[in-house]
């Protein structure tokens, strides 16, 4: 059996003790060229819309607003909010760290998104102006339908800043 030709420190100050000569010293570690240096990524606009979504519940989208979701369930409501605060929040961050870059299909995509949770909003679906304003009979059979459009429309949107 072939054994290393390294040598643990302790053993090798141990050997050294016991010769009259001092211990070479170890030889030096090679290096190839994929071990240099690592390499750092820069930031990318999908970074910042990741680390924004991180540990929220934007990810359970399709149960919090699924088609069952009657129209005056609160947390399809509470659900559309954090959404909506999550695109202005981060284009916001997009527009104030990649200033020089074209985020115009970005901004096009948020405001879609935002527009249509304004819609959900304003024909009170979900509780979202209040557990007390309900949805009149039209606005209630448009709820999940604009609502889900809503969701779509933010899938759009981490796909175009995946893009970015």
């Amino acid at each position: 059996m072939v054994r290393s030709a390294l040598v643990p420190l302790g053993v090798a100050l141990a050997l050294a003790g016991c010769s009259a000569e001092p211990a070479p010293p170890p030889p030096p570690a090679t290096t190839t060229s994929a071990s240099v240096a690592p390499t750092t990524r820069q930031l990318q606009p999908v970074d910042v819309l990741r680390a924004e979504t991180r540990n929220s519940t934007i990810g359970l989208g399709a149960s919090a607003c699924g088609q069952s979701v009657p129209p005056t369930d609160p947390t399809c409501g509470e659900h559309l909010t954090l959404v909506e605060q999550t695109l202005t929040k981060v284009q916001a961050e997009l527009v104030r760290l990649f200033p020089g870059r074209d985020l115009g299909k970005s901004k096009e995509t948020a405001d879609l998104a935002i527009r249509s949770v304004s819609l959900v909003r304003r024909m009170n679906c979900y509780a979202m102006n209040g557990a007390d304003k309900k949805p009149g009979k039209n606005e209630s059979e448009l709820c999940a339908t604009i609502g889900r459009l809503a969701l779509v429309q933010w899938l759009n949107y981490e796909t175009t800043v995946g893009q970015l």
